[in-house]
């Protein structure tokens, strides 16, 4: 696991210079975007990768704070380069996810986490899968991805239960069905 995840790390480094998100983004875009936009590009990217460093000598107990800003960061550069209208200053300046019912969770002996609920709002989230489409990738019996999923596109103000939410990810799927 540590070895593709350094992999990553190592292809996501190339977008932290602007001379390659420009050759990268003239390709998909078809045009170039000004050297501004792609400052704010690599800076993204920069940003993820200092978290992620960050992350390795934290403390067990801010590393999930850590790690939900490395992926803003790469949520962020993501739909900056996907998006040619978008700007750092034209973002959303908050995730766009709440947390339905954590108080009362916390605060029961039981705490049924399970019942939490996530309210889907306007931010980060929302623009990532405006940006993708909400698409999946898959690899089918090939290294190259070679078929496309789109997903549903959830509007402002859905719900979705915490429960739900861990059924469907295949790594909590067998604990979920063995424990819960």
């Amino acid at each position: 696991m540590m070895q593709s995840l350094s992999k990553v790390w190592d292809f996501l480094l190339f977008f932290e210079s602007s001379e390659y998100v420009d050759s990268r983004y003239s390709e998909f875009h078809g045009g170039h975007a000004n050297a501004g936009k792609l400052a704010e590009i690599a800076s993204a990217f920069r940003q993820a990768r200092l978290f992620h460093q960050a992350f390795q000598q934290a403390d067990f107990i801010v590393r999930p704070l850590i790690v939900f800003y490395c992926f803003l960061a790469i949520a962020r550069g993501l739909t900056l380069f996907l998006e040619p209208a978008k700007r750092e200053a034209n973002l959303a300046p908050k995730h766009g996810l709440a947390c339905i019912g954590l108080n009362e969770c916390l605060n029961q002996d039981t705490g049924e986490l399970l019942e939490l609920k996530v309210k889907i709002e306007n931010g980060t989230f929302l623009e990532l899968l405006r940006a993708t489409k909400n698409m999946n990738f898959v690899r089918a019996n090939s290294s190259a991805v070679n078929f496309h999923v789109p997903g549903h596109m959830p509007p402002p103000g859905a719900i979705i239960k915490f429960e739900s939410l861990c059924a469907r990810i295949p790594d909590l799927a067998v604990a979920f069905k063995k424990d819960w």
